[in-house]
């Protein structure tokens, strides 16, 4: 009497969105697994999506020009001017995901027109003061990797008082760890064939991930799906440092209700960094050939950016 066991693996390609073909041991042909193509982010209530990852392009501790890091806080020498003052003391520079936000407040005393020019890395993003609004300026790191780093951030002003241009430059670094809002749907498995003749079959349902290895058993019939709401899950706030796994999926029918074996917590393929996709596949227990289900799940992977902090 032999339990009947399959154990197939999302690998990272299938994750990624292309076709993988999986093979057993048995001898009907390879099983495809499929995914669909990933789908754009959507836009989400007070953090925005970022939509490209690249924007901001390689920026790591570069500050370049004439910019020195003074203890986080200090520029080369303090300001010459009032308004220059009161921008230098009003300027908040925070940090969350790949975002970094530099804000101005509005109602500081600054008389004479004053550009706040911010250099992220080697990208630079200017505007000039607004006294009645405030000034923002907002910038998203590329994801990279997705693992925490530290980014040097330049602010430059430069006010045009009526002597000529009055220039102040200070930096601050700020720590960049993108976070994803990842929803992994339901699990929604459906029995392709018959796997006994008589009598529904007795299917054993695994999925494994960085939360564990979690059986499930399933009386059904062919045709029958089922939705398995164990599967799913919610983080509004995820890290690549979480150590999120992409489930690995598997099924056998057991006709003799009896022990079987699992395996280890899985640690690969990684989940994060990574983008929406839509998984399904079609398997067969390995000692019944015409014993098929299907798997079919989303994973929803978006990454948040903020335009203010």
């Amino acid at each position: 009497m032999f339990t009947k066991v399959l154990r197939v693996t999302l690998i990272a390609a299938a994750a990624a969105g292309v076709t993988v073909a999986v093979t057993h041991h048995r001898p009907a042909g390879p099983i495809m697994v499929t995914s669909t193509a990933a789908t754009s982010p959507a836009t989400r209530p007070n953090a925005t999506v970022a939509r490209n990852t690249n924007v901001g392009g390689a920026t790591h501790g570069d500050p370049s020009g004439t910019a020195t890091f003074n203890d986080n806080d200090h520029g080369t020498a303090d300001p010459s001017t009032p308004g220059l003052t009161a921008l230098f003391k009003g300027i908040t520079v925070k940090a969350r995901s790949v975002s970094a936000v530099v804000t101005a407040p509005p109602g500081l005393p600054v008389t004479n027109t004053t550009e706040i020019s911010v250099l992220f890395g080697n990208r630079r993003v200017s505007k000039n003061y607004d006294r009645a609004n405030g000034t923002t300026i907002a910038f998203n790191y590329p994801v990279g990797d997705g693992k925490r780093h530290n980014e040097v951030i330049t602010v430059n002003l430069t006010e045009q008082a009526p002597g000529g241009a009055v220039p102040y430059h200070w930096n601050r670094l700020v720590v960049i760890e993108p976070l994803f809002e990842v929803t992994v749907s339901d699990l929604a498995f459906t029995l392709i064939n018959d796997c006994d003749p008589v009598g529904d079959s007795e299917i054993v349902l695994n999925f494994a991930d960085d939360r564990g290895v979690f059986d499930v058993e399933l009386d059904m019939s062919a045709s029958e799906t089922r939705r398995i709401h164990k599967f799913s899950r919610h983080l509004p706030a995820a890290k690549v440092s979480d150590g999120l796994v992409v489930p690995q999926l598997s099924f056998f029918e057991d006709d003799l209700g009896g022990f079987h074996s699992q395996s280890d917590k899985p640690t690969t393929p990684a989940l994060l960094p990574g983008s929406t996709r839509h998984l399904k596949f079609d398997s067969a227990d390995p000692g019944d050939e015409f014993c098929n289900g299907h798997f079919d799940y989303i994973l929803a992977i978006d990454l948040l950016s903020f335009t203010s902090l």
